[in-house]
């Protein structure tokens, strides 16, 4: 069985709906209690922070939409640094 970790933060509970995350990811060995989030005063302030500084996500890869069973692939077999996106037109 899958833990989900608790963030080590003062954080309030978003959802208390573990089996509508199992149904939702196709999972049904994780073991999720709670989803906890940041206050909305923390995430503001973290995304000031994002555009005043200009961040932006590393990518490893982009696939097309067709592509989608080979992106499937790459993240299956582990070693992604960052984001693997897929193009949708």
């Amino acid at each position: 069985m899958l833990r989900v970790r608790r963030p080590p933060c003062n954080s309030a509970i978003a959802s208390a709906v573990p089996h509508l995350v199992s149904e939702r990811s196709g999972r049904q060995d994780i073991d999720h209690p709670f989803i906890r989030v940041g206050s909305r005063a923390d995430f503001e302030d973290m995304n000031r922070a994002i555009v005043a500084n200009r961040i932006r996500p590393v990518i490893d890869e982009v696939f097309e939409l067709e592509q989608l069973a080979s992106a499937l692939q790459v993240l299956s077999q582990g070693g992604v640094f960052s984001k693997v996106g897929i193009r949708i037109r």
